[in-house]
């Protein structure tokens, strides 16, 4: 026979441990459709990230292979963007493009992974998930 002491606290236990897996379920789920719901999509079905002067937007863009990401400057400065570590297996190694206000730049991107890009001119930063 488990004593009482015993059982409350095993219920104890596994309340707590409940707790914090439904939190962590919120919390996940809740980031995941805030990420999804600043993607943007033209007619075109490309995913959009638009530079301003002081950042990418969307930061992290996170899409399905054979998607196109469409960089658009929105901002009245000159952005050169570049893509780093990763950029041979899309071919991207060779991009190195000065996009002037209202100029784009657009790739479709064939492979998995994590392709960071940066602007060499203000350093800023972004990162394409492919998955």
């Amino acid at each position: 026979m488990i004593s009482s002491n015993k059982f409350w606290g095993s219920v104890f236990i596994v309340g707590i441990f409940t707790l914090f897996t439904l939190l962590y379920a919120y919390f996940s789920t809740s980031y995941d459709k805030t990420e999804a719901s600043t993607v943007q999509k033209n007619s075109n079905g490309n995913v959009i990230v638009v530079i301003d002067d002081k950042a990418f937007k969307p930061q992290v863009a996170k899409i399905a292979i054979g998607t196109t990401v469409e960089w658009i400057n929105k901002g009245s400065d000159g952005h050169r963007i570049t893509f780093g570590l990763n950029a041979t297996l899309e071919n991207l190694s060779n991009v190195d493009q000065v996009l002037n206000s209202g100029e784009t730049l657009t790739f479709k991107f064939e492979t998995p992974g994590s392709f960071n890009y940066y602007d060499k001119n203000f350093g800023l930063t972004g990162v394409v998930e492919v998955k």
